[in-house]
């Protein structure tokens, strides 16, 4: 196996990264809290802010251990917070059940540390104001790359991770009903990991294209309040690793260079 520094990863195909905390007790974030929440998105050029109310959508997790029975009588009038620069495509996002940080990855800028930076000051904040217990605490990185021919897709990622192994040359993946969707969940270390991939297919600027999204978190749950700076960088590796294992010899040596996996890169103005 090709060995390479994380760092040397330009080609990445990373779409959307989220850090999220849910809390084991409902808090209500004071008033006090509030402002300084909203005085670190400020400092981090978060400067535009609005309010919305959760609904079940917010609670609808990729796991099996996972419940949170909440009465949308009692969600649907919760306030939640939401600071963003849309050029900076970050977003924070706050209120009495969880706290999370997005960001949609642009081009070839991952934004990893930044967020991290934001998330822990902002858990650091609510800390001084409650006492946090957490009752879920993950990390997910989508990640989305397109190919015109599934030929070209196996050789970058292995056939098994794609579901290409038993019965991909039967398929006629450019008839819009072929698909493939599944979904691993399975233990590494003491987390949590889940894997959801989807094979479909579609058309973009004229052009038929088949579409390959690997979805890969890190969560552990209803543990005692523990460091988020060391289960960060514990899920972050896991999950690394993972994406690591979907990649054939050819797509790690691809992406070790900087190469683009796919055929087709979405264009970004600035």
């Amino acid at each position: 196996m090709v060995e390479h520094d994380r760092q040397e990863i330009i080609g990445h195909i990373l779409k959307k990264i989220i850090i999220r905390m849910d809390f084991q007790d409902i808090i209500r974030v004071s008033n006090n809290g509030l402002k300084e929440i909203q005085t670190v998105c400020f400092k981090n050029n978060l400067d535009a802010s609005l309010t919305r109310t959760l609904s079940p959508f917010d609670f609808d997790f990729s796991d099996y251990l996972t419940e949170m029975n909440i009465p949308y009588e009692y969600i649907k009038d919760i306030t939640s917070h939401v600071f963003f620069n849309r050029q900076e495509n970050l977003t924070v996002e706050v209120n009495q059940f969880f706290i999370k940080v997005t960001q949609d990855v642009g081009n070839d800028y991952i934004r990893f540390s930044e967020m991290e930076r934001i998330f822990l000051a902002l858990v650091k904040v609510l800390q001084t104001n409650e006492e946090i217990r957490t009752r879920r605490f993950s990390l997910t990185k989508t990640n989305e790359v397109f190919y015109e021919n599934p030929k070209k897709l196996v050789q970058d990622f292995r056939k098994e991770i794609v579901g290409l192994d038993f019965y991909g040359d039967m398929v006629d993946w450019m008839n819009p009903l072929s698909q493939m969707n599944q979904t691993l969940n399975f233990m590494v270390d003491d987390l949590h990991v889940n894997v959801a991939k989807l094979l479909d297919n579609g058309i973009i600027e004229n052009k038929p294209l088949i579409r390959l999204l690997l979805q890969f978190e890190a969560l552990c749950v209803d543990k005692p309040f523990v460091e988020p700076a060391d289960l960060l960088t514990q899920m972050n590796e896991q999950i690394y690793n993972v994406f690591k294992a979907s990649l054939s010899e050819e797509g790690l040596k691809k992406i070790s260079v900087g190469e683009r996996l796919g055929d087709y890169h979405e264009q970004i103005s600035d």
